[in-house]
């Protein structure tokens, strides 16, 4: 089983980030991920046996209840890595970002106590968009990011706020058509005021 932790981005959200695609130039070898599968990942877990995965789906509950809901929205673009030619291009987010931390720590601490080793990245809040799979995709990435300063500006006007209330636990099958996601258990967070 191919797993990860993350947050649902609401559907009108995830089709205005996915339609940034048609302000951007194409590209042979500049993959777009599909709307569907715009997440806030918190932890990929990669391949992983059905046991573990059960444990970590006893374990997660518990301690996610104990954070409250997340207010954050998505305001600005960027690419990884930042200079150069860009590989990854992503939208971050603004909000509380300090509770996103703690319940990024949470994840963290769940996982390795269910078997997995920890994760030597630190936590960056952000959804992925595009991946560039040849520096003439990056180079067109760039191009276009810097042929419109209103990438790496705010969205005014545009509802791009929400509220991080629920991790899934997915399932990720690879297809010729792309990743398709399987939900193999929600965990809500808890009531606002509730901080352990």
């Amino acid at each position: 089983m191919r797993v990860f932790v993350a947050a649902e981005i609401p559907a009108p959200i995830r089709r205005e980030l996915a339609g940034l695609r048609e302000r951007m130039p194409a590209a042979p070898g500049l993959r777009w991920v599909r709307s569907e599968g715009i997440h806030l990942t918190f932890r990929f877990l990669g391949e992983s046996g059905q046991d573990r995965v059960e444990l970590l789906r006893g374990t997660l509950p518990g301690p996610v209840s104990l954070l409250p809901p997340i207010p954050v929205r998505f305001e600005r673009l960027g690419t990884f890595p930042p200079a150069g030619l860009p590989r990854v291009f992503w939208a971050g987010l603004a909000g509380d970002l300090a509770a996103l931390s703690a319940l990024a720590v949470c994840v963290e601490s769940a996982v390795v106590a269910c078997g997995w080793d920890p994760e030597s990245r630190p936590f960056h809040p952000h959804v992925t968009l595009a991946r560039a799979s040849s520096p003439a995709a990056g180079a067109c990435l760039r191009k276009g990011l810097s042929a419109d300063p209103a990438w790496t500006r705010e969205w005014p006007g545009r509802a791009m706020d929400f509220i991080v209330s629920e991790l899934t636990l997915f399932e990720s099958h690879l297809g010729p058509g792309g990743a398709r996601y399987t939900a193999l258990g929600a965990f809500p967070l808890g009531a606002p005021g509730e901080r352990p």
